[in-house]
């Protein structure tokens, strides 16, 4: 095709040419716009200022009322089996119930006819008083009915000891796990019986050892306050006590009302040491590391943490010896 021969033709190309020449297909790169300026926003902190105040550390906790006079009873004597236990816990006894029983085989004819001996050599004593002026003869007598009534004595003792009787009006709180027929051990408490009537309060705690004989304590039983007074803790607890008594705290209670009794639950408060007008902060606002305590202070627009040397801990609050001042501002965590 001849182009000069056919002007259209030739105009649109001249146009097409000029239309690229002028185009751009790759896009130039934009500049990119620099961040605005954002100013940092203040770090706020929860604080508390320092001030003097008095605080007090307690030991406190859940116990229970208990009876203040309990017997343990035990059989004296080992080897025998056990006939029979007549007592549940729970129940009320008299002074004077037989509540327990060792198998004593023919122990009680042995008595009988022990009984018989005695009042024969007895009878045969007065004869010869009456009949004999021998005094040998008399003597001789006189020594059978002695000898007799000690060897009827301890087979009465054997009795006695073969038997668990109560020693007074009570409600029996504990039964060892023995059946009929299992042999018994000398001394190990079988049955103990206690005195609903005297009460007391005993808790058992870790903290315990922490707690002197004499404190008071505020009581509190179903909602009502009592002063009590610390009678027993390991400060004062014998060396041979039982295994009961071991970090246990027993408190004697004034004016316990009449309805109260035994296993009722007892809210124990003991103040065991108190500082007035001293340093203390929330304990949040502690930090121990290494074996160390520090706290973070608000200095100008600036934090700072210095160590401290701490006294009387609470659950909630501490006191500060040493590393702060009052009207400081600390940092809680």
């Amino acid at each position: 095709m001849q182009f000069h021969k056919n002007p259209c033709i030739l105009l649109i190309l001249i146009i097409f040419i000029s239309f690229l020449s002028g185009c751009n297909f790759i896009p130039e790169e934009e500049e990119a716009l620099a961040p605005p300026l954002v100013k940092p926003k203040r770090e706020e902190y929860e604080l508390y200022e320092v001030q003097k105040k008095d605080i007090t550390n307690y030991v406190k906790g859940s116990g229970n009322l208990v009876a203040s006079e309990e017997k343990a009873l035990f059989f004296k004597q080992s080897g025998s089996r056990l006939k029979d236990i007549d007592a549940k816990v729970g129940r009320e006894v008299k002074k004077g119930d037989v509540l327990g029983r060792l198998d004593t085989g023919d122990l009680d004819t042995r008595i009988k006819l022990q009984e018989y001996a005695l009042k024969k050599a007895e009878l045969n004593l007065a004869r010869l008083k009456e009949e004999s002026g021998d005094r040998y003869s008399i003597e001789s007598a006189k020594l059978d009915v002695l000898s007799n009534k000690l060897l009827l004595d301890d087979l009465k003792k054997e009795m006695d000891n073969s038997l668990l009787i109560a020693p007074m009006d009570g409600v029996v709180t504990f039964v060892d796990n023995l059946s009929e027929g299992d042999m018994v051990e000398a001394y190990k408490r079988v049955i103990t019986i206690s005195d609903p009537k005297k009460l007391r309060v005993y808790y058992q705690s870790n903290n315990a050892n922490k707690v002197k004989a004499g404190m008071e304590a505020e009581i509190r039983i179903k909602g009502q306050a009592y002063t009590g007074e610390v009678v027993l803790s390991p400060d004062n607890i014998p060396k041979d006590a039982h295994e009961s008594l071991k970090n246990a705290i027993i408190i004697d209670v004034k004016d316990l009302p009449q309805d109260a009794k035994m296993g009722d639950l007892a809210e124990i408060s003991i103040p065991i040491e108190t500082r007035q007008g001293v340093l203390v902060i929330p304990k949040r606002a502690l930090k121990q590391y290494m074996g160390g305590n520090t706290v973070q202070i608000i200095e100008g627009e600036s934090k700072k943490e210095l160590d401290v040397e701490i006294g009387i801990q609470t659950p909630t609050e501490v006191e500060i010896i040493s590393g702060l001042e009052e009207g400081q501002k600390v940092i809680l965590r």
